[in-house]
């Protein structure tokens, strides 16, 4: 993640749970995002690591990740949505961003 602000922003990977299609439960998202939770600095990089590891073997397994990212700059009750306007598998600067 590139952060091009000029102050630290905070990033949350939050997996949910996912559903069991054999026994019908919620278990524990093979996908693992390390580490869940970074204070990136500004006009800094961080690199993320995912790890998978199915419950099942030979499990298929497509999910779209999420992150939560606060903005380090002193304004409080303002949301920000974040465009990701590059292709999957490519960085996003914290830059690119639409203000609501």
């Amino acid at each position: 993640m590139e952060n091009k602000f000029n102050f630290p922003i905070e990033i949350d990977w939050t997996l949910l749970p996912v559903l069991n299609k054999t026994t019908n439960t919620l278990v524990k998202n093979p996908f693992k995002v390390l580490p869940a939770k970074q204070e990136v600095a500004a006009n800094s990089n961080f690199i993320f690591n995912v790890d998978f590891a199915p419950y099942e073997p030979d499990s298929y397994f497509f999910q779209i990740a999420q992150c939560f990212i606060t903005l380090k700059n002193g304004n409080h009750n303002r949301m920000k949505q974040f465009a990701s306007d590059a292709p999957m598998g490519r960085s996003m600067g914290a830059s690119q961003s639409i203000t609501k």
